[in-house]
């Protein structure tokens, strides 16, 4: 009468959750019978009487089951040669083998910690282990929970491989798989630790709605949000809560749980934009360039800002008989150029999911044709020569005295100062050592009594 009482509660759990597999269906029956007899498994009783309602409530909210796998694993043991019967193996006909049998072990942490733990078990069904029984291999999965390994955060999975020589000793390898190509298919059952605030990653000008996923009956929370004054926590004592904008900024959203598994405690963060995303500084290595010339720009913005959302940086480019925009993504970093001279106003904006932010920075850059000098050789390797036009040197602009060129500079394109150079005021070239220099582009610099003017160039 076992048998048809069994069965019945498998289709039962089937028809409840289509995804359960064999060996799902054939833990849970086990993990919710009813004990009888000795404590534990025994002749008698087995693993105890079938429980219908506990089976079928072990699947219900609060508990989840949880699909995981990961792939790799190492060597734990390894048999001698050995004789094995395959039966049903692929890319093998049923007959005697000389095989090399490998217990593989792999340790996994949960991608979710469970609060309450019913159980964990391996799962046949895509597993790359074959199972053996009586000395028969057969060409089915097998993964399974090292007894004594499970914690409510991870456990030790294992499996078993074969090196397959043929009885005449043909070398076949390693079946299903390679030590390292080897995929443990495992499932947890319980109720899973809260591990994410749900709610969108931005609030523009209305309030949204923020929710602890997983929150177990009982449980309390509380927040609070830094830094203080750009959102309005609502609620701060409820399961839900509500932020307010006030400010642009970007702020950490904190939910502290407590009464939690038996009264422990756990604190979840979420980034969170508020408004628009904002701009604290932008560096440049000068306002005067050359046509062509390439601008580095660093665009600095709130902290973790671009790993939040959809965020941008747009620079719109308006002179010298055009305008147009410049894209950038979420590291604040670009280069352009203008293509004649002329001036030209550049405008940083922002967007992210709040749309464009209605505040800007306003720059405006020169591009002259001032060929007061030029670099040679461009691209550098040592030494870097800065070559004067006769016009530049017989010009009184760039005499010792008066507000003449004084001074050459070596800057990073960041316009970090790396060496200065005195001008003699008659020297056509002044050569600049540039072998300490790492692979990157710098700037040369001189003043020619109205401005600065400066030229790019490439060190190899």
């Amino acid at each position: 009468m076992a048998t048809p009482h069994v069965s019945g509660l498998a289709s039962l759990l089937k028809g409840f959750n289509t995804n359960l597999t064999n060996d799902d269906i054939e833990q849970i029956i086990r993990l919710t019978a009813d004990d009888r007899g000795a404590v534990g498994w025994d002749n008698q009783f087995g693993t105890g009487r079938i429980n219908a309602e506990r089976a079928l409530q072990s699947l219900q909210a609060p508990n989840q089951l949880f699909h995981w796998s990961v792939t790799g694993g190492a060597f734990f043991n390894t048999s001698g040669n050995e004789t094995k019967i395959f039966l049903g193996v692929p890319g093998f006909a049923d007959a005697a083998y000389i095989v090399k049998r490998s217990e593989i072990r792999t340790n996994v942490t949960f991608p979710a910690a469970m609060c309450t733990m019913i159980g964990a078990w391996g799962r046949g069904v895509g597993t790359t282990g074959y199972r053996e029984e009586q000395g028969r291999c057969f060409g089915e999965g097998i993964c399974e929970v090292v007894p004594g390994t499970l914690t409510n955060t991870g456990a030790t999975l294992r499996t078993w491989i074969y090196e397959v020589w043929g009885v005449n000793g043909q070398y076949y390898g390693f079946f299903p798989k390679s030590v390292s190509n080897v995929v443990f298919q495992y499932t947890v059952l319980g109720v899973p630790l809260p591990n994410s605030i749900s709610g969108d990653n931005t609030v523009c000008t209305t309030s949204n709605y923020y929710t602890i996923t997983n929150l177990p009956t009982g449980a309390t929370v509380t927040w609070t949000a830094s830094p203080s004054g750009i959102a309005t926590i609502n609620s701060p004592g409820s399961t839900q809560t509500t932020l307010t904008k006030n400010n642009d900024g970007t702020i950490t959203l904190t939910a502290t749980i407590t009464n939690l598994c038996g009264g422990d405690s756990i604190v979840i963060n979420k980034k969170i934009v508020v408004g628009y995303t904002q701009i604290l500084n932008i560096s440049y290595p000068s306002s005067t360039v050359a046509p062509d010339e390439l601008i580095p720009m660093q665009i600095f913005v709130a902290p973790d800002s671009f790993v939040i959302g959809n965020q941008k940086l747009v620079i719109k480019r308006m002179g010298g008989g055009y305008t147009d925009s410049i894209y950038t993504g979420g590291d604040g970093a670009v280069e352009f150029s203008f293509p004649t001279t002329g001036t030209y106003n550049i405008k940083v904006y922002t967007y992210n999911d709040c749309g464009w932010s209605t505040s800007f920075y306003p720059l405006v850059f020169f591009c002259t044709n001032d060929e007061m000098f030029m670099l040679s050789p461009n691209p550098a390797n040592t030494s870097l020569a800065v070559k004067l036009s006769d016009e530049t040197v017989q010009s009184d602009n760039i005499k010792s005295r008066g507000t003449g060129i004084k001074e050459i500079q070596l800057t990073d394109k960041m316009g970090n100062v790396l060496k200065r150079y005195v001008y003699h005021g008659t020297d056509k070239q002044v050569t600049i050592d540039v072998s300490a220099l790492k692979a990157d582009i710098y700037y040369i610099k001189l003043f020619n009594g109205k401005r600065w003017i400066g030229k790019s160039f490439m060190k190899q």
